[in-house]
């Protein structure tokens, strides 16, 4: 038992030297705590029968290429079209009708789910 008490009083003095250790860097400025946050927006949605799906090509705010899948997708007789990231064609059937979740990124949109709906 008083292995066990030692061995907690330890780990405390432990953690106290190591906090104080942390605060006098940190007042030199030899230490950086940072939090990087990530919020990612929830995907946007969209549902409607694929009318056309087209692999090109569209430049990145550097000017180099980027693949990328155009689909036209037709709900209540309006048409919608996007520009997928990548090559999305086996994903992406003409004549579905499906329901795709996806998120924006700079130049193209990044296609999360594809869920057929019929």
């Amino acid at each position: 038992m008083n292995r066990s008490r030692e061995s907690s009083a330890m780990r405390r003095v432990l953690a106290i030297q190591l906090v104080l250790a942390g605060l006098l860097l940190a007042g030199c400025g030899a230490v950086s705590v940072s939090f990087v946050s990530n919020p990612q927006l929830p995907p946007s949605s969209f549902t409607g029968k694929i009318a056309i799906v087209v692999l090109g090509t569209v430049n990145d705010p550097h000017g180099s290429p980027l693949t990328v899948t155009t689909t036209s997708l037709i709900n209540a007789g309006l048409a919608s079209t996007f520009n997928f990231c990548g090559d999305q064609r086996p994903r992406l059937t003409v004549g579905d009708v499906v329901r795709v979740d996806f998120t924006s990124e700079t130049s193209c949109l990044f296609l999360v789910n594809v869920f057929v709906l019929s």
